[in-house]
């Protein structure tokens, strides 16, 4: 028996060969790791007074609403099926779902699923001057 992991992408090849093969490939479940988005909510300036975040960027970053409109925005299935090959578990937290502190939806977590029209609403709640970016993921391999 040997134990290996195995990449999203290459993940679907091996099942589908595993009698031509003569090998069994398990999924072993979830990684420890996560892949996760945060802001940088630091609002604290150096010794000469300059502030450590882009002043612009911690006006949004510190905005609850910028934060939310932020969060609906977000297709965590998309990303899921197209970065991890359909592998993996959709969670709302930065906490790995393996840990004693991790609360689930379930459990009474908030959560704020892929909605653009209510992110858009959102938005405009707020008028705050915010411009439309588009971004890109690197996720490292």
């Amino acid at each position: 028996m040997d134990n290996l992991t195995v990449k999203p992408e290459a993940f679907a090849l091996l099942k589908r060969e595993e009698k031509r093969g003569k090998y069994t490939i398990y999924n072993g479940g979830l990684k420890k790791g996560i892949h996760f988005i945060s802001f940088n909510l630091n609002q604290a300036s150096n010794t000469e007074g300059q502030s450590f975040v882009d002043p612009i960027k911690s006006r949004w970053f510190n905005n609850l609403t910028f934060r939310q409109a932020i969060a609906y925005a977000i297709d965590r299935q998309r990303m899921k099926t197209n970065i991890f090959y359909g592998l993996g578990q959709l969670q709302h937290s930065p906490l790995a779902v393996q840990s004693p502190y991790y609360l689930s939806r379930e459990s009474g977590l908030k959560v704020y699923a892929y909605n653009p029209q209510e992110s858009k609403r959102v938005k405009k709640i707020t008028q705050s001057g915010w411009i439309q970016v588009q971004f890109s993921a690197i996720i490292p391999r």
